[in-house]
């Protein structure tokens, strides 16, 4: 090791105590790992070392992000890093990097001076990160026990140093100074926003122009050729998969991907030979690794997919035009009834649900429309639990999975117009439903009868499975006034004879209806008393305190984001203590508690007495006890001052 590198590493390792957590640092040995603890101190270790990211509390005041080049290569690496460095700075982070000699690298971000952090505080940002950044590894920061990272300057596993990257003033200042309040919520709202889907644009063409053909040497749409969403555009340059399911409800392959970038493309007025020219010159690196596994035939699958792309394009496009606007059901009770009626009417024809998924849908759109009618406004932003309560108690995760679901079906009744970010929820438009690109019929008789109101949360021990049988049964024999035959039941509520005998035996178990040879009618019991029997008014109390109670922690973590408070963690967090000698160290903390420092005349004067070491125990002291923060350096030595 020469000296210069030697004494860049030393000086880098000045970093060490203004990053770390708690005063002590974790050693590296050969087939153990980082285990071998002592106190941190200002000289350089002569094998690896790690200082702990979170302090006896939990908690932590810096966001560390290792980048591992292990099955990626350190070109990805230098591009997620980058990448991340971007983002933290335009959210006002301060960053700090280093690099390991085969590799490796840390984007070390300090938090802004007064407030510290929970993992839980911090792990939906570093997953988000996670998903976009291939070679980001989040297990340091989100492992509370022993999360560690290794120090800029700290001696490297392979040989040599990890070497600072960032000029060493800029690094010191960023330690010292940190980041601006607020860092991580807005690196959490940049995040969300990357993720947006494509809006409409006003230069997108009319529904009926067609995107031309596959071979095709012009441009797909006339007009300007515009640039691709920022979800695709991920994928196009970096390979990142969008966070994005299917309609099975499993993540995006990258075919899917690749796809969805084409699709965007044709409706974007780009043409066949402009997405080759991307492809070949490498404009697309991740597009182009995405058909690496048709070797030279892969021009051959592009346009296929490409095919496939127009034909989408031309088929669904036109809903995310400014045109489908035009249709948004929000204006009056007779529109949200008949965009209800088309909504049922939808979910009935549409092939690809089916189950206890058609059930949840119905009681979905119900919840949709009931919260058009309060607002009054043309679109819909009412958050998951709201939506959970209005469709007869449904679960939080089932709304937010089947909404991701639902709209990105063909022809769906929703249309998303804008991804929600910190409090605010996704908002969404009614739109009329279509199947097979025609709008789908409302029956003037199925309107008129149909109530714009919430689902009654007796539904949530019945089961949504039997609703539509027992509404059937309500309109055309209510209660005590004749009876229906069941085989006529299938045709009156489009279900099959099988769910309609299945829905009869549920209901009859609540006896909310009475069977005989033939025939089957309702009794006077109604879905209040069911209700009341089964103490559905607790379980609905104790679902809207349990939202409120999370309502409240989900504010507080944005406010804490936003460096506007600082949240208390009733439940501590269990860290570790020390590894060294920690009963010699607490009996030590005591005694100084008790008896205090002592007194300046009887500071040892003999030859091997360390006045440096002294002013660093002093100073870790102060940090340990009252948290405090070394800002400078460069103050006259505190025994002088004693002196």
């Amino acid at each position: 090791m020469t000296a210069p590198v030697l004494s860049q590493a030393e000086a880098a390792w000045a970093l060490a105590p203004l990053l770390a957590a708690r005063r002590s640092v974790r050693l590296w040995s050969p087939g153990v790992g980082f285990d071998d603890a002592r106190p941190l101190g200002r000289r350089l270790p002569e094998r690896p070392a790690a200082i702990p990211i979170f302090d006896k509390r939990g908690r932590t005041t810096l966001l560390a992000l290792d980048f591992d080049p292990k099955g990626y290569g350190r070109e990805q690496v230098v591009r997620d890093a980058d990448q991340a460095a971007a983002w933290i700075q335009a959210a006002e982070g301060r960053v700090i990097v280093d690099e390991s000699t085969r590799g490796g690298r840390h984007v070390l971000v300090p938090l802004a001076a007064g407030v510290d952090f929970a993992v839980r505080h911090l792990r939906p940002v570093l997953e988000e990160l996670a998903r976009r950044l291939p070679t980001l590894d989040i297990i340091p920061m989100v492992n509370l026990a022993t999360g560690c990272i290794t120090a800029p300057g700290s001696p490297c596993k392979e040989g040599g140093h990890r070497r600072l990257l960032t000029p060493l003033d800029e690094a010191i200042d960023a330690a010292t100074t940190r980041s601006a309040p607020g860092t991580i919520a807005r690196l959490a709202a940049l995040l969300d926003l990357s993720s947006l889907p494509a809006t409409a644009s006003a230069s997108t063409p009319p529904a009926d122009t067609a995107l031309g053909d596959p071979d095709d040497d012009t441009t797909a749409v006339d007009g300007e050729v515009m640039d691709l969403p920022p979800v695709a555009l991920e994928f196009a340059v970096h390979g990142v998969l969008p966070d994005r399911r299917n309609r099975k409800g499993e993540p995006w392959t990258r075919h899917e991907a690749r796809q969805s970038v084409l699709a965007h493309a044709a409706v974007r007025g780009m043409n066949l030979s402009g997405v080759l020219a991307k492809l070949v010159s490498g404009e697309w690196p991740g597009m182009r690794a995405a058909y690496d596994r048709y070797g030279p035939r892969w021009e051959r699958a592009l346009r296929a997919d490409w095919k496939k792309a127009l034909t989408w394009a031309n088929d669904a496009a036109p809903k995310f035009r400014l045109s489908a606007h035009e249709e948004v059901h929000t204006g009056g009770q007779r529109s949200l009834r008949e965009w209800l009626a088309r909504a049922e009417r939808w979910t009935l024809l549409c092939s690809l649900l089916d189950g206890q998924t058609r059930w949840t849908t119905l009681a979905l759109w119900q919840a949709l429309a009931y919260a058009a009618q309060l607002t009054g406004a043309p679109t819909i932003a009412q958050g998951r639990r709201w939506l959970s309560i209005a469709a007869g108690l449904l679960a939080d995760e089932t709304v937010s999975s089947a909404l991701r679901v639902l709209r990105e079906l063909p022809g769906s009744p929703i249309l998303l117009v804008e991804k929600g970010v910190g409090p605010l929820a996704d908002r969404y438009a009614l739109v009329t439903p279509r199947i097979n690109d025609e709008d789908v019929p409302a029956d003037p008789a199925v309107v008129a009868r149909t109530a714009v109101e919430p689902v009654h949360p007796a539904w949530a021990v019945i089961g949504l499975a039997a609703r539509r049988v027992f509404e059937v049964l309500d309109r055309v024999c209510p209660a005590g006034q004749g009876s229906v035959r069941p085989l006529d039941l299938p045709e009156l509520t489009g279900m099959s004879t099988s769910q309609v005998y299945e829905a009869l035996i549920r209901l009859a178990e609540f006896d909310l209806v009475e069977r005989g040879h033939g025939w089957v009618r309702r009794t006077t019991r109604t879905l209040t008393d069911v209700a009341a029997d089964h103490a559905v008014d607790e379980l609905r109390a104790a679902r809207l305190e349990r939202h409120r109670a999370e309502r409240r922690e989900w504010h507080a973590l944005l406010a804490m984001w936003n460096g506007e408070a600082a949240v208390d963690c009733p439940e501590i967090e269990k860290v570790p203590a020390d590894p060294w000698r920690p009963d010699e160290r607490e009996d030590y903390l005591a005694a100084v508690m008790a008896t205090g420092p002592p007194p300046a005349d009887h500071l040892p004067d003999e030859p091997g007495f360390d006045a440096a070491q002294i002013e660093q125990d002093a100073i870790n002291l102060l940090i340990d006890v009252l948290g405090a923060r070394v800002l400078e350096r460069h103050a006259p030595p505190l025994l002088a001052a004693l002196r």
